[in-house]
């Protein structure tokens, strides 16, 4: 069983429930490079059905060709230093920053509670045709277990779609108090397009 010595339970973050979820390549898998400008990877599971979707900054200092994400063990940690992974830090005013798991509403709201990864690894390897493999083993801040696995083709073959498309990273939704909340670019934005403070 993994322990975390995280001591503060954020809000939000899931008390009981453990994750144990696979993906394929049957899912949709988002990856934004920004290595150069940031030097991050922001990399995004989403279930075919939209249902749930986990999602990571990895600190690198440049891409793999293959599947993006440098093969590796990466310790979920706050320091932002390359070879890591981003520790959630909580929701942060009307947004959630990965790393993280969440079930998913229809038009693709986060549902809370979330799972707030704030402790484990995330091992980052692939095969000889280039398929990549990623095993999330991590804990939230009530130490619940989140065990994700990624097994699928190479996801390297869809840098320059991703590198045309606008940042993911920056626009995401979330539920807080029963609203839903868009954040684009750190504003926060209502379901009807106001933005709010």
């Amino acid at each position: 069983k993994m322990t975390s010595e995280y001591n503060v339970h954020l809000d939000f973050d899931e008390p009981e429930e453990i994750i144990d979820r696979t993906y394929t390549t049957d899912d949709n898998v988002t990856i934004d490079d920004q290595t150069e400008k940031n030097g991050y990877i922001y990399l995004a599971l989403t279930a075919a059905d939209g249902s749930d979707m986990a999602a990571f900054f990895f600190f690198v200092e440049e891409a793999d060709e293959d599947i993006i994400v440098p093969e590796g063990v990466y310790p979920i940690d706050s320091s932002e230093e390359y070879g890591t992974v981003y520790a959630n830090p909580g929701v942060q005013g009307d947004g959630v920053w990965p790393s993280y798991y969440a079930r998913m509403m229809e038009d693709g709201s986060l549902i809370t509670p979330l799972w707030l990864l704030v402790d484990g690894t995330v091992e980052v390897s692939k095969d000889e045709e280039g398929n990549a493999h990623l095993e999330v083993n991590a804990v939230n801040s009530y130490g619940v277990e989140v065990h994700i696995v990624y097994d699928g083709t190479p996801v390297g073959s869809h840098l320059d779609a991703y590198k045309s498309q606008s940042p993911v990273a920056n626009k995401y939704k979330v539920l807080r108090g029963g609203q839903l909340f868009i954040i684009h670019d750190n504003k926060a934005y209502n379901a009807q397009g106001v933005q709010v403070k």
